[in-house]
């Protein structure tokens, strides 16, 4: 049979058009997805194992969505291990409290973070996530009187640019005792009580690359639920799978970012997968830098004055409509709400006096002995120095960051969303008058929604932060009124010196151990910088 000319076109337009029909009802099955390109910079996972065998767990990323991608992120799914995972809290790098909510199905655990600041292309946000595993070390078929934990970091779909492991051991556990998988640890360091910490490090991981890491100790460190409960203790052995959104269930401009599979945190009986132990022998050397900090816990470890650190945490907490100053001199305070509070918020409310609405000082010091005592834990298995420089540049960053702003307006909404880094620069008020030129009024600019509800009588316009920074240095002057040095007394019982350790084989010649005074260092410990070999806790620092 012939094809005409006219047939061959018609069978042409023909195909096209069936190709364009296949293809419109392909492109929906992944909405976004297609033009939407991102990637982990970093991620820190810290898991510390509680002597009831519950899994306390902090996951810090920071996400990044690529210039070239054509849509902006404002939703992030990540999975739970267990339907029982309780998520405590997540925040974002500026210490606020990020909106989330856990969904549990037969099908999926996931946390769903959102009401965040869209991450536009050539952007980056970061994150912490709080939540604890119950009951989830499980006796090791292996090894007699052994427990043991797998970990399997949730892999994404994108590239990994580093990923750091650290595993807190529970008090007790002599190194000796401590047995890994076929993945050895990267590096072994002692907390200030003297819990082992041991450290793995990964980098340039592809997109869904599997990693994992395995730790196992004598039974007798911890309680297991079968102990608990005389019941058996049964490891978990099937896990949800996990979906990417499907259509219809994303609005408009929304992009659904989903942690693959596992996700989050996956723990898993060493006996499922039948490795076998082995204790290796390696060089100390600790994470690195702990930059999941906010901006009240990074107060506490750049040794703020304490009533800085405790005026940081009101101002927050203003931010957040949690309290409301009805009265600057002197300074009252009305509680609005206490729903999704941090322990030290819930302890900042009980200092106010629901009569007077005045803070009373001595009620202020279990808020400031509990930020110390949190920054120290979390800063066991990272290196103290470095983290302070880290946070010192951060701070000088935002700051250079506002003033790069093209136009007033920029620098003002730049000011309101780093504000409670920006209040701990050096001379920070000098700083501010440099930004701003007062002679440009803009009376039409509306101030932030906090400033206008929290404080009794604020000034429209152009120079809100002036008055905000007024407002913090008067504040801070008063809040404690004369209680300063119980305070500070606080910070050298617990930032106190630790003995160094004995100089770990392979270590480099060119650091050397020594005591240091508190605060700002409790020995030279070993780190990513410095391989001096010492317990890396909290309070230490590097030569």
């Amino acid at each position: 049979m012939k094809t005409t000319g006219e047939g061959k076109a018609r069978l042409t337009a023909f195909t096209l058009a069936l190709s364009l029909v296949v293809f419109i009802f392909l492109v929906p099955a992944t909405p976004g997805l297609s033009s939407f390109i991102y990637r982990i910079v970093k991620q820190q996972d810290q898991l510390t194992i509680k002597e009831n065998a519950d899994v306390e767990l902090v996951r810090y990323f920071e996400f990044e969505v690529s210039r070239s991608s054509t849509e902006a992120c404002t939703e992030i799914w990540v999975g739970l291990p267990t339907p029982d995972t309780m998520v405590s809290s997540v925040i974002d790098e500026d210490g606020n409290a990020v909106r989330y909510s856990v969904e549990i199905t037969e099908e999926q655990y996931i946390v769903k973070l959102r009401g965040f600041p869209a991450i536009k292309p050539g952007t980056s946000r970061s994150f912490t996530v709080t939540a604890t595993v119950p009951k989830f070390i499980f006796p090791d078929t292996q090894n007699e009187d052994y427990v043991t934990m797998r970990y399997i970091p949730g892999w994404w779909s994108s590239e990994v640019g580093s990923l750091d492991i650290a595993v807190i051991l529970p008090n007790g556990v002599e190194k000796s005792e401590i047995k890994t998988g076929s993945r050895k640890w990267d590096g072994i360091a002692q907390t200030q009580s003297g819990a082992y910490v041991v450290t793995w490090s990964f980098r340039g991981l592809r997109p869904d690359e599997r990693v994992s890491v395995t730790v196992g100790f004598p039974e007798k460190y911890v309680t297991l639920p079968s102990q608990l409960e005389g019941g058996k203790t049964e490891p978990v052995h099937q896990y949800p799978e996990y979906r990417a959104p499907g259509i219809g269930e994303q609005g408009a401009g929304t992009v659904l970012v989903v942690l693959m599979v596992v996700a989050f945190m996956l723990f898993v009986v060493l006996g499922l997968s039948r490795e076998q132990y082995s204790s290796p022998q390696v060089s100390m050397e600790g994470v690195g830098v702990n930059e999941n900090l906010s901006p009240v816990e990074a107060s506490i470890l750049l040794n703020q004055p304490p009533e800085k650190t405790i005026t940081l945490l009101l101002f927050s907490m203003i931010k957040r409509g949690i309290v409301r100053v009805y009265s600057t001199d002197p300074l009252k305070l009305a509680v609005e709400y206490e729903r999704d509070l941090s322990e030290a918020e819930k302890l900042f409310i009980q200092a106010i006096n629901r009569e007077t609405g005045e803070i009373e000082p001595a009620k202020l010091v279990p808020v400031f002995r509990y930020l110390v005592i949190s920054v120290n834990e979390k800063m066991k298995p990272y290196c103290r120095r470095d983290t302070e420089e880290f946070y010192r540049r951060r701070i000088a960053e935002l700051w250079g960051e506002v003033k790069a702003q093209g136009t007033p307006e920029m620098k003002l909404e730049a000011v309101d969303r780093h504000l409670l880094w920006l209040l701990q620069a050096e001379e920070s008020s000098a700083q501010l008058k440099q930004v701003f030129d007062e002679s440009e009024q803009m009376h039409g600019y509306a101030p932030p929604r906090w400033w206008v509800t929290g404080f009794p009588v604020g000034p429209f316009g152009y120079f809100w932060p002036h008055y905000v920074f007024m407002g913090y240095y008067g504040i801070s002057d008063r809040i404690l009124r004369g209680e300063e040095r119980r305070f500070r007394e606080i910070t050298e019982s617990v930032f106190v010196p630790v003995r160094p350790a004995a100089r770990a084989a392979g270590g480099h010649t060119g650091h050397h151990g020594g005591i240091f005074t508190p605060p700002s260092c409790a020995c030279a410990c070993a780190c990513v910088s410095c391989a001096c070999a010492c317990a890396c806790a909290g309070g230490g620092g590097c030569t």
